[in-house]
């Protein structure tokens, strides 16, 4: 009978040790199931990314491309932009080589016309003035000799000066006054000069400014260097 019990109670002891094990074999399990479900969690996020990474990585591929081809596009245009304008410039700066030379031509047969009239003119001046300074010193000479031989007195002789000084005089208007026109005749006429554009540029006037005009013999001068001295007289 005791042995019997004994082996009960053996029997019962080893089903509660296995219903123990049994349960402690389901907790484990349940934990690996939890484990597993959170690997598979992170699994399906780090596959999300990786998706997203991909779609990104794509659209950025594309971007990349889109952005390189618009930098192609520009520099493209950049570069026949400036050759237009490299273009433009070289017909621009022949425009204006081509209106300073026919400006230069112009202006140095102007003046070569101009000093060719007053040559002309300088001489007649000088023989005009050798003429006028000869005939007054004769006539003072003969107006001294007359009042010397007809025995005058002072006040006869000063009326003589007088009327010499007063002949001298006017003859000396005279010849300022020739002078003065001799003077208006060697300024160079003022030509008006159209724009060289209607786009903005400098004018060709602009341009004989800087420049100045030629001489007769073609050399270049300044424009108020190139009129005669006043003091011709």
């Amino acid at each position: 009978m005791n042995r019997m019990v004994h082996s009960y109670d053996s029997a019962m002891r080893s089903n509660m040790e296995v219903a123990g094990k049994l349960a402690e074999a389901e907790s484990r399990i349940q934990v690996v199931e939890r484990e597993k479900n959170k690997a598979l969690s992170k699994v399906a996020a780090a596959k999300l990314e990786r998706e997203e990474v991909e779609r990104m990585a794509f659209v950025n591929k594309e971007n990349a491309i889109k952005m390189a081809e618009q930098n192609l596009k520009a520099n493209s245009e950049i570069v026949h932009l400036k050759r237009m304008l490299s273009e433009d410039r070289g017909l621009r700066d022949s425009e204006v080589a081509w209106a300073i030379q026919t400006t230069r031509r112009e202006v140095s047969k102007t003046f070569i016309a101009k000093i060719k009239t007053a040559e002309h003119k300088v001489s007649l001046l000088d023989e005009v003035n050798d003429r006028f300074m000869y005939l007054s010193q004769a006539r003072a000479n003969a107006q001294l000799i007359e009042a010397l031989e007809g025995g005058g007195v002072l006040e006869r002789e000063k009326e003589q000066v007088d009327k010499g000084l007063k002949d001298f005089a006017d003859a000396e208007a005279n010849l300022n006054r020739f002078i003065a026109e001799l003077k208006d005749d060697l300024k160079a006429p003022a030509p008006e000069f159209a724009p060289l554009s209607p786009g903005g540029h400098r004018s060709v006037e602009s341009l004989v400014d800087k420049v100045g005009d030629t001489d007769q013999a073609g050399s270049l001068l300044p424009a108020k260097d190139n009129r005669p001295s006043e003091d011709l007289d």
